[in-house]
């Protein structure tokens, strides 16, 4: 039995052959042009920069903490020296809960 062209054209049809086709040469278009690696980087700069993001609102949360709990122990020591509690300032707004509000 000879395979000739119309009979390879007929079994690349049967099984898909002409969307594999062209599914295979947009990846070699995508290799060709950088497409993969392009993307691959601006996922890494991306996941980067919310990796900083991160680490700033875990250094400023940490930060905030601090002196709360420094402004806390600098009232008790007020309050233990007889100054009024009505002398001491009052804690400032949203010091004790961070709730975000919609603008």
């Amino acid at each position: 039995m000879q395979i000739d062209g119309q009979a390879i054209a007929l079994v690349l049809a049967a099984l898909g052959g002409g969307a594999t086709a062209q599914l295979a040469g947009k990846a070699l278009w995508s290799w060709i042009t950088g497409k993969p690696k392009r993307e691959r980087d601006a996922i890494a700069y991306e996941r980067t920069r919310a990796d900083n993001a991160d680490r700033r609102a875990d250094a400023e949360a940490s930060h905030r903490r601090r002196v709360q709990e420094y402004a806390s122990e600098l009232r008790g020591v007020l309050l233990a020296n007889g100054i009024d509690l009505d002398e001491i300032p009052g804690w400032p707004d949203g010091a004790t809960t961070h709730t975000r509000t919609k603008e």
